[in-house]
């Protein structure tokens, strides 16, 4: 059993502990909004804007990290206006957003998520995240010590693509050694199982259910068995 295996990253091997609606409505309640705003609030205001809700647009002019976080600023600001703040502390949340959101500090590994990688490396498979993201991602991984079990990283807001886009599943399988197998990993069923196979590439969805996958997962702790058993 070999091969290599293509993960997602947020939902799949760590989470952020307030999301985006979270981190936003603290920002906002710091900075002095009337009343109390929860994430709850804030989460409406974010349904859109974000390069990931159009994947089918591709976004190569944004690969520089102040053009990427420029573009979202409008989203953030809108979100703070609707909720109260005045346009100027609206453009301070929007700045505080991309200093805070992606500090390495509010992301934490599932506890699985190392001991899988661990035997799954020993069993002859080789990893690289394939990610929907911020610029920020490398910075990420680094800090809760995820580069030293992968092969390779490919982040959306350097390719300019994002899962479902047909460009980031051909560069994750750019990894693949002449007649390896590749896989998907992930806990969306949109963006990293239904995009994989379209691309030819099977897909194992964790950590969610969905009522048509083919292959799916309650957590990492038997992944091995299962590739094992679709392999033979």
């Amino acid at each position: 059993m070999s091969g290599l295996l293509l993960w997602d990253f947020d939902g799949t091997l760590a989470y952020h502990t307030e999301l985006w609606s979270g981190c936003l409505a603290r920002i906002l309640s710091e900075l002095g909004s009337a009343g109390a705003i929860t994430s709850d609030d804030v989460a409406p205001h974010l349904s859109a804007g974000f390069p990931w809700h159009s994947p089918e647009v591709a976004h190569p002019h944004l690969g520089d990290p102040d053009l990427w976080w420029a573009a979202l600023y409008p989203v953030f600001q809108r979100a703070a206006t609707s909720l109260g703040l005045h346009p100027e502390h609206a453009q301070r949340a929007a700045e505080r957003m991309r200093e805070e959101y992606p500090a390495p500090h509010r992301f934490c590994l599932f506890s699985d998520v190392l001991p899988a990688l661990d035997t799954l490396h020993a069993a002859g498979w080789r990893h690289v995240l394939l990610s929907n993201h911020t610029p920020e991602l490398p910075r990420i991984v680094t800090a809760l010590g995820l580069d030293s079990h992968l092969d390779g990283l490919i982040g959306s807001a350097a390719t300019g693509f994002e899962k479902p886009h047909p460009a980031m599943f051909e560069q994750g399988r750019r990894y693949a050694r002449p007649g390896e197998p590749a896989w998907m990993i992930g806990d969306n069923y949109s963006a990293d199982i239904e995009g994989a196979e379209r691309c030819g590439i099977p897909a194992i969805l964790v950590r969610k259910d969905h009522p048509v996958a083919q292959r799916q997962a309650p957590d990492l702790a038997n992944l091995h068995t299962l590739l094992g058993k679709n392999q033979t």
